[in-house]
C-alpha cells in the first residue's frame, strides 16, 4: 500500500517502479496506490499519463469512505 499525490515528486519516481513491480509479482502480490486529497478526475489523469496498471484508491475528502478506480489496460478492454 503505496499513500501518494500527484504533485509529490517523489511519488511519481516511486510510481513507475510499484507499476513494474505489480507487472512482475502481480501473481503473487498486489500494489495498492491511496490518494487522500485529490479529486478523481486528477488522479485519472495522472494514472493515465503514467499508464498505471495497479488499483488505486481515491479517499474522499474529510471523509471516511473511499471507492476503487482502477484504469483498465487497452488489450483488456475487448476481453
Amino acid at each position: 500500500m503505496n499513500f501518494w499525490a500527484t504533485w509529490c515528486p517523489p511519488c511519481r519516481v516511486e510510481m513507475s517502479e510499484l507499476d513494474a513491480y505489480q507487472a512482475e509479482l502481480g501473481d503473487r502480490i498486489v500494489v495498492l496506490g491511496v490518494d487522500m486529497a485529490e479529486p478523481e478526475p486528477v488522479v485519472a489523469a495522472f494514472v493515465g499519463e503514467y499508464g498505471l496498471r495497479f488499483p488505486i484508491l481515491i479517499g474522499r475528502h474529510r471523509r471516511h469512505r473511499g471507492h476503487l478506480w482502477r484504469r483498465r489496460p487497452a488489450d483488456d478492454r475487448h476481453r
